[in-house]
């Protein structure tokens, strides 16, 4: 595991159609497995939110950087503290 800043790339493709409010497409203008048109407001979009939607549908919830790996202890510590091993003993006891 690390804390040190990382890079990662992100590619992601938009595909939306747009109607207008007062003109919007129902549901059964379009097919099944599509979504509904974005609603356009007085004309206009929200393209600061279709950005950050789809930002965020994209992104790595976990990135990893390479080499890096999720063993907390390395090869010469003890993987848990005595603390944690009295601890441990402790629950075995319950």
């Amino acid at each position: 595991m690390t804390l040190e800043p990382i890079e990662n790339g992100l590619e992601e493709q938009v595909d939306l159609m747009f109607s207008s409010a007062s003109t919007g497409a129902s549901q059964t203008d379009t097919k099944d497995d599509d979504e509904p048109p974005e609603p356009l407001v007085d004309g206009k979009l929200d393209l600061g939110a279709i950005a950050t939607e789809f930002l965020l549908l994209g992104i790595d919830p976990y990135p990893r950087k390479a080499g890096a790996s999720l063993d907390a202890a390395g090869p010469d510590e003890p993987v848990e503290n005595e603390f944690q091993q009295k601890l441990r003993s402790l629950l075995r006891k319950s």
